[in-house]
């Protein structure tokens, strides 16, 4: 990114005259609707293999294949899951990785009820995470048990902080002295980066918890509004915001966990705070032994998950891109920075 040109334009102008260092160069920007760049013959590096890219937004699942189908795109990111086995059977490419994703939910800890931590373990063994990754998102997510995602250094396949238990839940509620249940109001999007079908998952989980008593009114949000949002922070009366996140570094749970990073001066949007947590999170980033540090994330993710049920990580995402089968020299990182100079098209 070139600090003069944004000195130039500012930063609303910038997004329609950037000026980065790669094999591409932008030609246009029609908010809501594409992004369209072309081969930068001046580029340092090799060539590109195709002559011009264009970003289509497409915000529901079943358009983006719709578009795929006829053909006014050559790939799709998150199909919906409904519609992958037949893709494949007519011979588009599907392809998924081990990606460090993780779709979950922050846990309102100035909430009147989700204060009590017997609360949020009701709610952790409440959602039946097996069976939605089973019937809602047939097979293309795998369930989380954890904060920590696959392809991360600290990632323990063996942990399972929480199996589904209805009737432990129930029982923690009549503990927490809500024999009869209570109503809430949980934030998610309607689409989004790494957000896969959240309306949909939202409801899953809606009508799991209210089979324990929890009554969720579930209220949604274009994606740029509920960015907004988050950096206000959740309100008492309401009890979980929902994100996705993906990225290989164990530094993303700095992000969410740590108490100085509370709204507005970062995505801490849940308000937890604890500093024991804290204190390892200082730990682990000077720490230069790699298994001394992933015992420390593992660690801290044992308090996120058993002493503080703060998070509620429902799935981790496979990743999965689906290409015209024409489209060649694709390859499916497993963080989404998509090397779009490899690839070409075949006539």
């Amino acid at each position: 990114m070139s600090p003069t040109q944004v000195k130039k334009l500012g930063n609303e102008k910038f997004a329609n005259g950037p000026v980065g260092t790669g094999p591409f160069k932008f030609v246009e920007n029609v908010p809501g609707d594409r992004i369209v760049l072309e081969r930068f013959k001046g580029y340092w590096g090799p060539q590109a293999n195709v002559d011009k890219l264009v970003f289509r937004r497409l915000d529901d699942p079943a358009a983006r294949v719709a578009a795929l189908r006829t053909g006014e795109v050559d790939f799709i990111l998150a199909p919906s899951p409904d519609e992958v086995d037949a893709l494949r059977k007519d011979k588009f490419t599907v392809l998924q990785s081990n990606a460090p994703h993780i779709w979950y939910w922050h846990l309102n800890m100035k909430d009147e009820y989700f204060k009590d931590v017997r609360v949020r373990k009701a709610v952790q063994m409440a959602v039946d995470k097996e069976k939605m990754c089973k019937d809602l998102l047939r097979g293309t997510a795998k369930p989380a048990w954890s904060m920590v995602p696959p392809a991360t250094i600290a990632y323990d396949p063996k942990y399972k902080a929480y199996s589904y238990n209805p009737e432990r839940a129930k029982q923690f509620l009549k503990e927490a002295g809500h024999a009869n249940g209570f109503e809430t109001v949980f934030w998610t999007s309607t689409s989004g980066s790494g957000q896969m079908i959240p309306v949909a998952m939202a409801e899953w989980i809606q009508r799991d918890l209210a089979k324990v008593g929890i009554r969720v009114k579930l209220e949604t949000f274009d994606w740029i509004t509920y960015l907004s949002k988050m950096f206000q922070g959740l309100r008492p009366g309401h009890g979980a915001y929902q994100l996705s996140w993906g990225m290989t570094t164990n530094f993303w749970i700095d992000i969410v966990a740590r108490s100085t990073r509370q709204p507005d001066k970062g995505v801490n949007v849940g308000w937890y705070a604890n500093p024991r947590v804290d204190a390892l999170l200082d730990t682990a980033r000077g720490e230069l032994d790699e298994s001394k540090r992933v015992a420390i994330y593992r660690q801290i993710d044992r308090i996120l998950m058993e002493e503080d049920a703060s998070f509620l990580p429902i799935c981790n995402d496979l990743n999965l891109v689906v290409l015209n089968p024409k489209v060649k020299g694709f390859v499916n990182p497993p963080e989404e920075w998509f090397q779009l100079w490899t690839p070409w098209v075949e006539a």
